[in-house]
């Protein structure tokens, strides 16, 4: 979603003709962790942890984007062990800090990890081969329908589960105080969320459901659940950031808007000042599991 507005990843400086992934910026996300880790749904990870169960360890997993590893490092411990998991990003100090992270399984035993630098945008077979799961935290919204489609090929070709968190889907509301400007701001928003950014032309808030069709298509069994942030006031820093985040992109993606968008952002940065802002941002989380 450009840098904070759900993706959480900082736009890079360079637009070649080839347009690498847009990078994670670090402070970013040690800044939306613990929004994350309150947000995600119950049903798709009670469904990962039965369909895990059945699998002959070790459990083999991929994480794509993996940032700075906190997605294997809240799904480790939720699933049964022995574990083997490839942190995958194109960022060679986010791999750096994953690398570096302990991660355990549900016996509390360390799982193996290790890291590999790779453009995602390159052919995904041989990242992935082997991987009896294949998942990411808030990647596929940055994603084309052709990369999303890919994708799920090389998990049906591998026979290999899914499972993809916090995709942002389309919704954020100032729940106090209500804001007249916000249908305005989220319109713009999610025109943002729709451009390139390194896979193709991204379908933003569409991506998840997208991506449960094309799952559903390929004979997955899907589990999808809503996992928004509701942030209030002892949020107040991730909040802000959020303002002026989803401001700087609206702005670029609908200039004449550029009154109602400054407006909106004076208003949410008030109220979050007085301690009364409360903010929801809409995600999607989908486990896909193979028959």
């Amino acid at each position: 979603m450009g840098r904070p507005g759900g993706l959480g990843r900082g736009k890079t400086n360079k637009e070649p003709e080839h347009l690498m992934p847009e990078a994670f910026d670090p402070h970013w996300l040690h800044q939306r962790a613990d929004a994350d880790s309150a947000a995600r749904a119950e049903g798709p990870y009670r469904a990962l942890a039965a369909w895990a169960g059945g699998v002959t360890p070790p459990l083999r997993c991929v994480d794509l984007g993996c940032g700075l590893g906190a997605n294997a490092a809240w799904l480790a411990p939720r699933l049964p062990g022995p574990q083997h998991w490839l942190l995958v990003d194109h960022d060679p100090a986010l791999l750096s800090q994953a690398g570096g992270r302990r991660l355990t399984d549900a016996t509390g035993r360390p799982a193996a990890t290790e890291t590999l630098q790779a453009d995602l945008t390159d052919d995904l077979t041989s990242v992935t081969r082997g991987a009896d799961l294949i998942t990411a935290a808030a990647l596929l919204d940055l994603a084309s329908a052709a990369w999303i489609d890919g994708l799920v090929a090389t998990c049906r070709d591998h026979g290999a589960a899914a499972l993809f968190a916090l995709s942002y889907d389309g919704h954020f509301r100032s729940e106090t105080p209500d804001d007249p400007d916000e249908h305005q701001v989220r319109t713009a928003f999610n025109k943002d969320q729709r451009r390139d950014k390194g896979f193709g032309p991204a379908l933003g808030p569409d991506a998840a459901l997208y991506t449960a069709r094309a799952f559903r298509a390929a004979g997955y069994r899907i589990h999808p659940g809503r996992s928004p942030w509701r942030l209030g006031p002892d949020q107040a820093d991730l909040q802000r950031t959020l303002v002026d985040g989803k401001a700087e992109a609206a702005r670029k993606a609908v200039p004449a808007e550029e009154n109602a968008i400054n407006r909106w952002a004076e208003r949410r940065l008030r109220a979050i000042a007085a301690g009364t802002a409360r903010l929801r941002v809409g995600h999607l989380d989908l486990f896909a599991a193979p028959r």
